[in-house]
C-alpha cells in the first residue's frame, strides 16, 4: 500500500502545478484582455478632446488672430476678443474642459477662456510638459496627467493642438 500512496501524492502534486499555472494563465490572460477594454476606453474619451482641439485649431478666430499682425489696418484687440469669446464658449459647453488656451508662441500671448490675455515675456513656453512632444510630432497630443495648481486642485491632463500660419 505505500507505493500507491507515494505514487498518488506524486500525481496530486504535479496536477495542483499544473492547475496553478492554469489559473495564473488564465489571470493573466484576463488582466490582459481588461487592460485592453479599459485602454481602448481611454482612448475614445480623449478622441473627443482631441477633434475639439483639431477643430479649434483651424478655426477662423485662431487664424485671424495669427494673421492679423501682418495686416497693418487689422484691429488685433477685436481679433484677441473673437478668440476670447470663442475659447469662453468651448469651455462653457464642455464640463470636463477646466480651461482653454490660445497662445501664439512668438509674441508669449497667451489668451484663455476665462477671459486672461496677457503677454509673459518671461513664461518660457518651451520648458512645459507639452511642448517638446508637439514639436517633435507636430500634430495634437495629448499629456500625461500632470499636477497643475493654477486650474485644477488634482491632476489635468493637456490636449494640445498646434496652429501653423500659412498652413
Amino acid at each position: 500500500a505505500i507505493p500507491l500512496i507515494v505514487i498518488l501524492v506524486v500525481i496530486g502534486s504535479r496536477l495542483n502545478a499544473e492547475m496553478s499555472a492554469t489559473v495564473i494563465d488564465l489571470d493573466n490572460n484576463y488582466l490582459t484582455a481588461q487592460t485592453a477594454g479599459a485602454a481602448k476606453q481611454i482612448d475614445a474619451y480623449f478622441q473627443k478632446y482631441i477633434g475639439i482641439a483639431e477643430g479649434m485649431s483651424v478655426s477662423n478666430a485662431m487664424l485671424e488672430e495669427l494673421e492679423i499682425r501682418d495686416t497693418p489696418d487689422g484691429d488685433l484687440n477685436q481679433a484677441r476678443e473673437k478668440v476670447r469669446d470663442t475659447l469662453k464658449n468651448l469651455a462653457d459647453s464642455q464640463d470636463a474642459i477646466s480651461v482653454a488656451w490660445f497662445l501664439n508662441l512668438p509674441y508669449k500671448e497667451l489668451i484663455q477662456s476665462d477671459g486672461t490675455i496677457s503677454v509673459k515675456n518671461d513664461y518660457d513656453y518651451t520648458a512645459t510638459n507639452w511642448y517638446p512632444l508637439i514639436s517633435e510630432k507636430k500634430t495634437t497630443i495629448v499629456t500625461n496627467a500632470y499636477q497643475n495648481d493654477e486650474y485644477s486642485t488634482g491632476l489635468v491632463v493637456s490636449v494640445v493642438s498646434p496652429i501653423y500660419k500659412n498652413g
